[in-house]
């Protein structure tokens, strides 16, 4: 007798389906932002260490289609490129074993709508500040805030008649 292997098998969910809701799509903020504009100030001002891990934190494992060469590659690295600015190493979809088809794309107003037509369907695609700022949550309200949409209302008391005072007559005696 021989022995049979023992198969574990993962089932995972990507489709509403018997009630179970999918998980919500990641939100990629597809526009150079204002920190990664290299015509910007900010982006030369960093250290180059911080300014590579946050261009890695945002663009690492993104794919993007070059429409040029008809070609999907996937993100692996950002680099810089000397005198031109941090660009993104890429790999060839399909041909990830061969390090001659890596290719690096500078980062600047032409890679967004690379990877916008890259396969990314666990990423919610935003396409301008405007709409990353719609997208934020309004925090709640505040209890007792008499104000408007963002104003809060500070009241001042003229006189100290209502003040819980104790018996020294010290606020902080008060109950």
């Amino acid at each position: 007798m021989g022995s049979e292997p023992n198969l574990t098998v993962l089932v995972v969910i990507t489709q509403n389906c018997h009630g179970i809701d999918a998980p919500a799509k990641k939100p990629f903020l597809c526009f150079l932002e204002d920190w990664e504009d290299p015509s910007g100030k900010a982006l030369s001002d960093m250290k180059n260490r911080v300014a590579q891990f946050l261009l890695v934190e945002k663009y690492d494992g993104m794919f993007l289609y070059d429409d040029d060469e008809d070609e999907h590659r996937k993100i692996i690295n950002v680099e810089w490129a000397n005198r031109k600015g941090f660009q993104v190493v890429t790999q060839l979809v399909g041909s990830e074993a061969d390090l001659e088809q890596n290719q690096g794309y500078l980062i600047n107003s032409e890679l967004p709508p690379l990877v916008a037509a890259g396969k990314n369907p666990e990423y919610k695609m935003i396409m301008s500040p405007a709409e990353a700022v719609a997208l934020q949550p309004r925090p709640p309200p505040r209890a007792n805030d008499r104000g408007g949409d963002d104003t809060v209302v500070a009241v001042q008391r003229a006189t100290a008649e209502n003040l819980p005072l104790g018996p020294g007559g010290a606020p902080w005696q008060g109950e």
